[in-house]
């Protein structure tokens, strides 16, 4: 019975972290509609997130583990990193 109740608490907890990573994804594509021109500073700001995002992805789709998780780190975009480093795995 023990066994079933730690399986369910890892699956819970699991479940809770890929909601919060949702959650930031959510937002973060939502600061995109809140932009009403290219020349926004709003866009400005999604866009460099967005190209840092990308540049994780593809350090850790190379092999470049330690430098994407600096700069993820660097960056302040944890939730990102972690999705992209749990889909490599």
């Amino acid at each position: 019975m023990r066994s079933a109740d730690f399986q369910l608490q890892d699956l819970q907890a699991e479940e809770e972290l890929w909601l919060h990573r949702s959650k930031v994804r959510v937002a973060h594509t939502s600061c995109l509609f809140e932009c009403h021109t290219l020349e926004d500073i709003k866009f400005e700001k999604w866009s460099e997130q967005r190209l840092d995002r990308l540049l994780v992805d593809y350090m850790l789709r190379k092999g470049m583990t330690e430098s994407s998780i600096r700069l993820g780190k660097q960056k302040q975009i944890e939730a990102a990193l972690l999705t992209f480093l749990s889909l490599t795995v």
